[in-house]
């Protein structure tokens, strides 16, 4: 089983997490606590985390992700979250390297704003386009500092997860 070791800061709490993963089998540990689960994602960013024991209870997320941290809705609620993974500062100066990233849909909606245009100048995790998802605006940040070299949608364009919003060389 692959372990995935993150520090998760929810709501100003910071709490370990230890998840082993096979398929869609996972032992999550959260402060010492072991949960067996299977992790379904039905379409992207929703998860639903089962409980392998009897009687236990079942939750669905929705994670958006926004600027570096995440917005995680479940039963009504928003919690704000980050990860605080070691290395993660190394990996993320070396993803402003030579190349061109791709912007694309976390989720699909409707584009209501575009915050830059082709030629622009931008910043790692400046806003450049903005979609509006399940009547909520989230703004998608350029993965890399550098300039737009190419902008694929216009206000009210409608996008599905994964589309291409933007090139940033």
């Amino acid at each position: 089983m692959k372990a995935i070791h993150v520090k998760v800061k929810l709501d100003g709490h910071i709490r370990e997490v230890i998840v082993r993963r096979k398929n869609a089998e996972a032992v999550a540990s959260v402060g010492g606590r072991d949960y067996k689960l299977t992790i379904l994602e039905p379409r992207p960013g929703v998860y639903s985390f089962v409980p392998s024991q009897a009687g236990g209870r079942s939750f669905e997320f929705v994670v958006d992700r926004l600027d570096g941290r995440y917005a995680v809705r479940s039963e009504g609620q928003t919690f704000d979250a980050s990860i605080e993974e070691p290395g993660r500062r190394a990996r993320t100066a070396a993803a402003d390297g030579d190349g061109e990233r791709m912007l694309k849909a976390q989720m699909p909606g409707r584009v209501v704003r575009v915050l830059a245009k082709a030629g622009e100048s931008v910043k790692r995790g400046q806003g450049v386009v903005v979609i509006e998802a399940m009547k909520m605006e989230n703004e998608i940040g350029s993965p890399k500092t550098g300039v737009v070299k190419e902008m694929k949608v216009a206000p009210d364009d409608r996008v599905e997860a994964g589309d291409h919003l933007a090139t940033i060389a």
